[in-house]
């Protein structure tokens, strides 16, 4: 079915898979941060609205010095691969030939709680 279709969650039909992996947020001084949050929006090349795909969550933060480990899977996705109806906006990014094909733009977002307030 065409909604089927459409759907991020589900891999039928003639889609990218995306996984996103993230381990930790690495700073210099792990000290200096208490939370850090982390959100995941996607939006489809065709469609001016976001979907949200990770809610605001807690991320683990670590300092420089640790061992740098792989992440671990948090958000995998389906989209549909877009050949035509791509938003002139989108298509505005591109100085050059627009790509054949889009699957969307990812926004992460990363929110840091220090002692003093969130930055």
């Amino acid at each position: 079915s065409v909604l089927l279709a459409n759907r991020h969650d589900s891999n039928l039909g003639e889609k990218a898979t995306v996984q996103v992996e993230v381990g930790y947020l690495l700073l210099d001084d792990a000290n200096l941060a208490s939370t850090a949050l982390l959100s995941i929006h996607w939006q489809q090349p065709d469609c001016i609205y976001e979907v949200e795909l990770m809610p605001s969550s807690n991320i683990p933060i670590q300092n420089l010095q640790v061992p740098f480990s792989r992440g671990m899977p948090i958000v995998t996705f389906y989209p549909k691969i877009v050949t035509h109806g791509i938003l002139p906006a989108i298509l505005q990014q591109y100085t050059a030939a627009p790509p054949s094909f889009l699957i969307g733009n990812l926004r992460i977002s990363i929110s840091i709680s220090t002692p003093l307030g969130v930055e």
